[in-house]
């Protein structure tokens, strides 16, 4: 077999030529080198990219009950969506009860009015018993107040309506405070008043519980510290009329 005789390459043909430039021939073959080499180059450049191909999971096609997050959305006419507020679209949907925490505390709210008589009954040359009895009851005539309003922000049936009763509470103590600082009524009238006007509350309370904006076993707290503060109220406003006298 003949041997293929192997071809000078630039360098040699320049050091054969005594240093002279290479000829054509010589640079056509470095060329054809050259594109041999860029091609097994990209060839193999080729063949490393197939390998390492990552497939991407198709994403799935959305859930038409769901939103574009994913969060399941609720059906159209449930009766469970709480109505949006300033509007009289759906019916109100007050979860929740009363718990044991909230009925030790809302009985202890009558300690200071026990405290209050208290203090008429055993000091009978000041009236400080009975002024304190007035801001307090006025105070919590008025928390009442704020509570029907946070009713009313969660209701989507007449909010117009409770929102208005939920209001009346701290005009009625507002009034009362500034007839007795005015002297236009004694002191004691205007605690009987404001004790009257404790008890009218449970009226409004029972009117939202048949609505169902209440949580389950309000009126079960809410009528016996009524009654309590109200009727507290009262007897300190007779006590201090009967002092007075």
């Amino acid at each position: 077999m003949r041997k293929a005789k192997r071809r000078p390459g630039c360098d040699e043909e320049a050091m054969r030529g005594a240093l002279a430039p290479p000829s054509r021939k010589c640079h056509s073959r470095c060329g054809e080198r050259h594109r041999e080499t860029m091609a097994l180059g990209n060839a193999r450049a080729g063949r490393a990219l197939g390998e390492t191909w990552i497939k991407i999971a198709p994403t799935p096609a959305a859930c038409p009950a769901c939103d574009p997050a994913g969060d399941p959305m609720p059906e159209r006419g449930s009766t469970t969506t709480t109505g949006a507020i300033g509007t009289d679209a759906g019916s109100p949907s007050i979860t929740g009860a009363v718990g044991e925490s909230a009925m030790i505390l809302g009985y202890a709210g009558l300690l200071p009015q026990v405290s209050a008589a208290a203090t008429c009954a055993f000091d009978q040359t000041t009236q400080t018993g009975g002024m304190f009895a007035f801001g307090y009851a006025a105070l919590i005539l008025s928390f009442l107040g704020g509570i029907w309003w946070g009713f009313a922000m969660c209701a989507g049936v007449r909010q117009g309506e409770i929102a208005c009763l939920a209001v009346a509470p701290s005009i009625v103590a507002a009034c009362l405070i500034l007839l007795s600082v005015g002297g236009v009524i004694s002191l004691s009238l205007a605690l009987v008043l404001l004790g009257v006007a404790v008890l009218l509350t449970l009226l409004v309370d029972r009117r939202l519980t048949e609505q169902g904006i209440t949580p389950s076993g309000w009126m079960a707290l809410r009528v016996p510290l009524s009654l309590g503060l109200g009727s507290l109220t009262i007897a300190i406003g007779a006590l201090c009329g009967a002092l007075a006298a």
